[in-house]
């Protein structure tokens, strides 16, 4: 159960989340976050040291969400192939809920970042873990090749943020269908046809 403090720590986190999407980071000022959640301005400093804390906890809080999706999907009993077409359905979702906000971390300067690594890195790695441990499990079952899977994941991983970044134009459910049909078939011409359930993954119920 979230707590007074809780709620108005989600309450700023939402409204800065709007405001740096909508202004960017250099142009973005605490008074307008401030504004747009209907605080005074020294409200929000009890909650976040300063701007570059606020941008950083707004990116913090959206991965935590995205590994207890992962957390969920991983206890699923579906089929390998499908935990992983959930899980980079999940990673896409949050890419491109905060397309525009994961853009401006170049704005934050080398400074602040070599700062957030050891988190950013903490984080990547849980989530790499995970589809990992899905993989691996798969390889056992027989479902996929003996191989790496914390280099397989690694591969899965990249090429969604990557393609997901690149082309959101062109529709979540397209992009992970196409994604996993590469990872788990290839690009060559005469590989598998993709399996009915890898196609009809995403909107399936697989819990």
């Amino acid at each position: 159960m979230r707590t007074v403090t809780d709620l108005k720590r989600q309450e700023i986190l939402k409204a800065a989340a709007a405001v740096f999407a909508k202004r960017g980071f250099q142009k973005t000022l605490m008074e307008d976050v401030a504004g747009k959640a209907g605080i005074g301005k020294g409200t929000i400093y009890r909650y976040f040291s300063s701007k570059d804390d606020l941008y950083f906890s707004i990116l913090d809080q959206a991965v935590e969400d995205l590994l207890t999706c992962l957390s969920i999907d991983l206890e699923s009993k579906a089929s390998p192939e499908q935990k992983l077409g959930k899980m980079m359905s999940d990673m896409a979702d949050l890419l491109l809920k905060n397309r525009s906000l994961f853009k401006l971390i170049a704005e934050t300067g080398a400074r602040d970042m070599h700062k957030r690594h050891k988190s950013i890195h903490l984080q990547n790695k849980k989530i790499i873990n995970s589809i990992a441990e899905v993989i691996e499990k798969g390889m056992k079952d027989g479902h996929f090749v003996r191989e790496n899977p914390r280099l397989l994941a690694i591969q899965l991983a990249v090429m969604t943020k990557t393609t997901v970044m690149e082309f959101s134009g062109q529709g979540k459910d397209k992009i992970v269908d196409r994604i996993m049909e590469l990872f788990l078939y290839g690009a060559a011409k005469n590989g598998k046809h993709l399996h009915r359930e890898v196609r009809n993954v995403i909107g399936n119920n697989l819990l």
